[in-house]
């Protein structure tokens, strides 16, 4: 596991997907975002009360911090059940830019380059 800062957004790699060259990952950790007080600094979570417009700037610094775009982000409502969704250009923007999908998803899965998978964790993983 290696930590990374890029443009101040601060995150975890792992050298076994990095060999692979396959896949662009992060595991992000609180720093490099705007939000402020209870939810500094790099919150991602718009269900928690912070303010949605430094949340999505928050996913906008994470998303470049891995040379992607907000646009191409794809976030499920987790329901801690076992379903899984296949995704594929259609669905960029889901849970950022447009409304996460109504159904319950925990995992996401997709073979479609510059789909950005994005899942949210507590500290409880």
């Amino acid at each position: 596991m290696k930590l990374k800062s890029v443009n101040g957004v601060e995150f975890y790699t792992f050298d076994i997907f990095e060999k692979t060259d396959l896949v662009d990952h992060m595991f992000s950790t609180r720093i490099g975002g705007v939000s402020e007080g209870f939810f500094a600094s790099l919150d991602l979570s718009y269900s928690r009360g912070d303010d949605p417009e430094k949340v999505t700037e928050n996913f906008t610094r994470a998303a470049k911090a891995i040379g992607s775009d907000i646009k191409n982000i794809t976030i499920a409502r987790q329901t801690h059940g076992t379903e899984i969704r296949i995704v594929d250009e259609n669905d960029c923007g889901r849970g950022v830019t447009r409304d996460r999908y109504p159904e319950g998803y925990d995992g996401l899965i997709t073979d479609k380059k510059g789909v950005m998978l994005v899942t949210l964790h507590a500290d409880c993983i």
